[in-house]
């Protein structure tokens, strides 16, 4: 199933309805570092956990990358599951949930002719809901944080028809030179519809990110952008966008540099998401 359709079944979770006893629902926000490589990057974890069973995804951002859909099980305060991003990468997490905090270790699945990869990891409980209790966090803010990083560091197709990572094609457009790694979704805001009594993609007026592009350049070897970003979901439209600071040459006009970040938002703009390949 599409990594996309279970974020959104996660999503609908948060109406609770038809939810059994037990169920209950997990944002994580932390960082994993590659022992192999002596790498450092940011993870956010989405999970739902029911009698056990672990589904939900992972955002792996900073200077490493990987994610995906996830699936596994819950042993006490032991989480054990599988991550594989979109390339085909997978990943075996192992951690315990101790005082709000989820931590272990990870070994990346190994590649032909290349060694096994392995690292740690740890992470803080953002929100946290389960069926009948009031819960702790904005579950929905962590929800859309996740989804919207997920979508900005999806392949773009090029005129020629070739794949490159979205980080790649926003750097071409506000640096002159380098290569994009990946982006982070850093905070995010939102303005919620005025006769809305749920909290789900489809109530959301407004919302506002600040994200970081992390990059690659000549002059300066490890580089990063912040930059914010406002879009309203009732008009389908980016209003604002701009460089908040950054560590190299930057353009000045960046209004373009994400074209379709709006169309995660919205129940059809989901489904045309969900049957693309």
């Amino acid at each position: 199933m599409n990594t996309l359709r279970y974020v959104f079944a996660l999503l609908i979770a948060l109406s609770w309805s038809g939810w059994t006893h037990g169920t209950e629902l997990y944002a994580f926000n932390g960082t994993c570092k590659n022992a192999t490589a002596g790498v450092d990057g940011h993870l956010k974890l989405f999970i739902l956990e029911e009698e056990g069973n672990l589904t939900g995804v992972s955002s792996v951002t900073g200077w490493l990358t990987g994610g995906g859909q996830l699936r596994g099980r819950k042993s006490g305060e032991t989480f054990q599951f599988m991550s594989q991003a979109a390339d085909g990468l997978v990943i075996n997490w192992e951690g315990t949930l101790s005082d709000g905090v989820l931590s272990g270790e990870y070994y990346v699945k190994a590649q032909p002719g290349l060694p096994q990869e392995v690292g740690e990891w740890i992470t803080k409980v953002s929100a946290r809901k389960k069926k009948g209790q009031e819960g702790e966090g904005d579950t929905a803010k962590e929800f859309l944080k996740i989804l919207v990083e997920m979508q900005l560091n999806k392949p773009v197709k090029r005129s020629d028809g070739s794949l490159m990572s979205r980080a790649q094609s926003i750097f071409e457009k506000i640096h002159p030179a380098g290569k994009g790694v990946s982006i982070f979704v850093e905070s995010a805001e939102i303005d919620w519809k005025a006769e809305s009594q749920t909290r789900g993609l489809d109530d959301i007026h407004k919302y506002r990110i600040t994200y970081v592009l992390f990059w690659t350049g000549i002059i300066t070897p490890t580089g990063w952008t912040r930059l914010k970003l406002s879009y309203n979901n009732k008009i389908q439209a980016v209003t604002s966008h701009e460089i908040v600071e950054s560590t190299g040459t930057t353009n000045t006009q960046v209004e373009n540099a994400v074209f379709d970040l709006g169309f995660v938002l919205g129940a059809a703009a989901v489904d045309s998401l969900f049957n693309s390949k």
